[in-house]
């Protein structure tokens, strides 16, 4: 679907608006709580939530219909690498005051699906949880661990998912799982009621990261529960993978930003053998290239956006280069930040230690980097024979 993009005067306004508010609202709360802090106290998600109400920014992606405010993706990247320039801000941005993305496939709900989770989820400022993939599931369908069973009136789930995030907070969630139709796998999304019993696992994740492993032993749900048809699931994922690997992307964008911001602050001011820094040719390939690659994942960001807002067959190819290049470009600058700091680079009080292990997730968050290689690898492959 073809999604309509802002002229450039509004988003630049909406873009000095959230710089504003980053700069004059999240950092300033950040700094009141103690760094080791995976998200923003609750009171302080309410305050800064409430602004982005009133700016028009509540839950970017979300139609205007439900209580969102509707922006193309191209739009969303560039206010994302904005909104995620602080300490929190790559699973955070803006401190959590934009609320959860929902997720697109979920246009294909039923409208009493939409009026009992979608529009209460968003009002709530909750969200929703997806759970994808299992510990030992491959990218393919027929890999999938949990299986369900029809039902004269529903449905019986069984299986796990792993590293689930926003399970506890989110108002429902989303499950893909294989229904078992004559002996054939077909691949479907499942609403979970924030009701139904499930097991769950928490694990934090090198100290910064809260996800869930959760199982459904006999899960009954509702024939009604459906998100589209049956077979339907791996195909509405697509759309909300890409969308996903470009707002996460962007996001890093907006950290390798601040990182080099803060790398030239502190190479000028440390005086070592007489000299700033910034004086010596290591340091200053280390800044020249982190700008570039910088600059080159940025415009790659945007252009793959593009792409996806217009409808063009390339946008997820784009988007996973996008994903792939700019996760890794952000953890190598990042890196050479550490490096230029020293010793002060790997303590809580700056982001670089919080934002090293972040990264490292990133680059297996929505499809690894190994899987996206394949990937465009078989693609390239494609196009010659």
């Amino acid at each position: 679907m073809k999604e309509e993009i802002l002229i450039e005067d509004d988003l630049r306004l909406l873009q000095k608006n959230i710089q504003s508010f980053i700069q004059n609202d999240v950092v300033l709360e950040e700094q009141k709580v103690k760094s080791s802090l995976e998200k923003l106290p609750e009171n302080i998600i309410n305050k800064l939530q409430t602004t982005m109400k009133e700016i028009g920014l509540w839950f970017m992606n979300a139609k205007r219909e439900w209580g969102g405010a509707e922006l193309s993706i191209y739009d969303q990247v560039h206010l994302n690498e904005i909104a995620a320039q602080h300490h929190r801000g790559i699973y955070h941005p803006g401190g959590g005051a934009f609320g959860s993305d929902i997720p697109s496939f979920l246009e294909n709900c039923t409208k009493k699906q939409l009026n009992n989770y979608v529009i209460p989820s968003i009002q709530s400022g909750r969200g929703c949880y997806v759970a994808i993939s299992g510990k030992h599931e491959g990218d393919h369908p027929e890999y999938l661990d949990v299986q369900t069973t029809s039902l004269q009136n529903g449905w019986l789930i069984n299986g796990h998912k792993s590293y689930v995030s926003n399970v506890d907070q989110a108002f429902f969630g989303i499950v893909l799982a294989n229904v078992i139709e004559n002996g054939n796998k077909k691949p479907t999304l499942f609403i979970i009621d924030r009701e139904d019993f499930i097991q769950k696992d928490h694990k934090k994740l090198l100290d910064v990261r809260t996800l869930s492993d959760i199982a459904f032993n006999d899960l009954f749900i509702h024939k009604d529960r459906i998100v589209g048809k049956v077979g339907e699931g791996d195909t509405l994922l697509q759309s909300w993978v890409t969308e996903s690997q470009l707002l996460l992307a962007s996001r890093c964008i907006g950290v390798g930003k601040l990182a080099l911001q803060l790398m030239l602050e502190y190479g000028q001011m440390r005086i070592t053998r007489g000299q700033p820094l910034t004086q010596f040719p290591s340091i200053r390939t280390m800044i020249a290239s982190s700008a570039t690659e910088l600059e080159a994942a940025r415009l790659l960001v945007k252009q793959a956006a593009k792409y996806v807002a217009t409808s063009l067959d390339e946008g997820s190819y784009f988007a996973k280069m996008a994903k792939l290049y700019t996760t890794e470009v952000v953890f190598k600058i990042v890196d050479h930040g550490l490096q230029i700091h020293g010793g002060a680079g790997f303590t809580k009080d700056l982001p670089f230690e919080r934002w090293y292990k972040e990264l490292r997730m990133a680059r297996v968050d929505f499809m690894s980097s190994e899987i996206i290689h394949d990937h465009i690898a078989k693609t390239m492959l494609d196009k010659q024979s």
